[in-house]
């Protein structure tokens, strides 16, 4: 696969939603085409209810893109085909991920267990996939306080198994909480790719915290009732230290 430099595309600087000073952070990831910028009224409606959370949201590269005939378009990783995902891009998005936790540590403060991860769709599979692979580098570095993932799947795990070259590493997030939610009308995630991401998640030792939620009527989307749902995690997890 050629790189996004390769085409003339960097990856523009993230965008940064916050209230005051703030002593959490979350970092979200859009989906396929999309930017952080599309996201802007999700991390501002959390954000005023959640003033101790900054929201970090990064655009990824523009890249070509197989699946859509080769559109040059910002993508986390490039799809041959549903299932069929470009592993060098994926590990060099989990990369820029974990640079972006660090910088978080060393510029703000902000351990990784005051961080949340979360995404929609391409985006939330990069999320689900750092939360459970056993496969070392696609983990996070240390664990986290949470992740969220919206409408997407996860890494399935033969393929996984496939790129492995070493036993599997004992990942540091294997029992994190996760917030998962998704449409009850997504035509992209249908009920037996959903059960297949929930089956991922239950698997840690011992059991994870997991909220699974479904919307009826919902596409592949977001609404104003997961909104609430993803704030209720994240006051969970990420709680006001503020005395």
């Amino acid at each position: 696969m050629a790189t996004a430099e390769a085409f003339g595309h960097s990856r523009p600087p993230p965008i940064v939603v916050t209230g005051r000073s703030h002593s959490a952070t979350v970092i979200f990831l859009h989906g396929l085409g999309d930017s952080g910028s599309g996201w802007v009224p999700f991390a501002k409606s959390l954000s005023r209810s959640l003033p101790h959370i900054k929201f970090i949201l990064p655009t990824a590269s523009s890249i070509p893109v197989t699946i859509n005939r080769g559109s040059v378009m910002p993508a986390w990783f490039d799809i041959r085909a549903f299932g069929d995902y470009d592993i060098k891009s994926i590990k060099g998005s989990v990369e820029y991920i974990k640079g972006l936790i660090a910088a978080e540590h060393a510029t703000a403060g902000i351990p990784p267990d005051r961080v949340v991860l979360g995404g929609f769709s391409q985006g939330c599979f990069l999320s689900m996939t750092t939360a459970t692979a056993a496969a070392e580098k696609l983990q996070l570095d240390g664990r986290l306080a949470g992740f969220v993932g919206l409408s997407g799947t996860v890494l399935a795990a033969h393929t996984e198994q496939a790129m492995a070259t070493k036993q599997p590493h004992p990942n540091p997030n294997a029992t994190t909480p996760v917030f998962y939610g998704l449409g009850g009308s997504d035509p992209m995630i249908t009920p037996d790719r959903a059960e297949s991401v929930v089956a991922r998640l239950r698997q840690g030792t011992p059991p994870r915290d997991l909220t699974v939620r479904v919307y009826p009527g919902m596409g592949h989307a977001s609404c104003a009732e997961e909104v609430a749902d993803v704030e209720a995690f994240l006051k969970r997890v990420i709680p006001d230290q503020v005395k």
